[in-house]
């Protein structure tokens, strides 16, 4: 079953939503953060590591010293994608795994890889917001 909680806050525009989570589709995959605006749509993945972590793109995975994880950013592109689908409607969506902890550092393998773009630190969060408002038109 599709489930979309939305939270608005009192004196906000009709126009933001902050969902704090959301499951669409047969695989029921949680989304962490879920905004909705008159022009876009972001979806935000918190991953709250410390310490160094590597972000291999040619594995698709991501590890912490010697543990290994399931990758953020192909969970983030699938999120968007399953999104997508589910609205079947051409509303431009920005999808990002943000890290959360004041003390991690990263690397990506190899370095030039496409989308190291979607990797933020919460810091950047403002900033990747506006320009990606300002390359998109409202729908």
């Amino acid at each position: 079953m599709d489930e979309i909680r939305i939270i608005v806050q009192p004196g906000t525009s009709p126009w933001l939503f902050f969902c704090g989570s959301a499951r669409l589709g047969p695989e029921n995959k949680n989304m962490d953060t879920v905004v909705i605006t008159q022009q876009m749509i972001f979806i935000l993945d918190a991953k709250h590591f410390s310490g160094r972590l590597v972000f291999d793109r040619l594995t698709r995975q991501l590890r912490r010293g010697n543990v290994t994880y399931d990758d953020p950013i192909t969970q983030v592109l699938r999120h968007k994608r399953g999104l997508e689908q589910w609205l079947d409607q051409p509303i431009p969506i920005m999808a990002a795994v943000v890290l959360t902890h004041p003390n991690v550092r990263i690397e990506i393998t190899p370095p030039d890889a496409f989308d190291h773009s979607l990797i933020l630190y919460a810091q950047e969060i403002s900033a990747k917001v506006h320009e990606f408002f300002r390359a998109n038109k409202p729908f």
